[in-house]
C-alpha cells in the first residue's frame, strides 16, 4: 500500500504558474492508493473543479475536507483513494483568531484490514499546533484499526544536524 501526502497550494508551482494538469502528473507518479492534500481550492459542479480533475486524473474517490466555502469556491484538506471507504469524519481544529483548520478522519479497508487514515493541515504557530495535536490524539484508535495513520501539512520546522546526502 502506498500512501501520500502533498500540501498543493492551490496547484501553484515554485514558478508561480497554476497547473492542476502538472499536480495530476505528478500524482500519476507517485501512483499512491491513498493522498491526503491540503490547499486544495475546488469549484464543485464547475467544469474547472480541481479536485474532481485530480480524482479523475488518479483513479480515485475523492473525499473533501473543506475548511472555508466562499460563493462557488471550496478551500481546505481532501484524500484521494482507491481503497473502500468505510467511514467519514470531520473534526474542526480551529483555534480562535487564527485560520480555520480541520482533520479530515476516513476509514478505509485494504485486504480486510481495516486503516484509519486522519489528514489534516495544523496551524503556523507554535500554541495553535500544539492544541490542535490535543485534539487528534483522541480520535487516533488502535485497538479499532489495523493501521492508523496521521498525514498532512503539519507545519512544524524539521531541523537538520547533518546535510542530507
Amino acid at each position: 500500500m502506498r500512501l501520500a501526502t502533498w500540501n498543493i497550494h492551490r496547484c501553484i508551482g515554485r514558478d508561480g504558474e497554476q497547473s492542476p494538469e502538472r499536480c495530476a502528473a505528478v500524482l500519476q507518479e507517485i501512483d499512491a492508493d491513498v493522498i491526503a492534500l491540503q490547499e486544495v481550492e475546488s469549484h464543485p459542479g464547475h467544469e474547472c473543479d480541481v479536485l474532481a480533475y485530480l480524482a479523475r486524473a488518479t483513479g480515485s474517490q475523492v473525499i473533501a475536507g473543506s475548511t472555508m466555502i466562499e460563493q462557488d469556491a471550496h478551500y481546505g484538506n481532501a484524500l484521494l483513494t482507491r481503497l473502500p471507504v468505510r467511514a467519514v469524519r470531520r473534526h474542526d481544529l480551529s483555534v480562535p483568531v487564527r485560520e480555520t483548520r480541520a482533520a479530515l478522519e476516513v476509514v478505509l479497508e485494504s485486504d480486510r484490514r481495516r486503516l484509519q487514515f486522519i489528514a489534516t493541515h495544523l496551524g503556523l504557530r507554535p500554541a495553535e499546533r500544539r492544541e490542535q495535536v490535543r485534539r487528534l490524539l483522541p480520535l487516533i484508535d488502535l485497538q479499532g484499526h489495523d493501521l492508523v495513520v496521521l498525514a498532512g501539512d503539519l507545519n512544524e520546522p524539521i531541523k537538520i544536524s547533518q546535510p542530507l546526502a
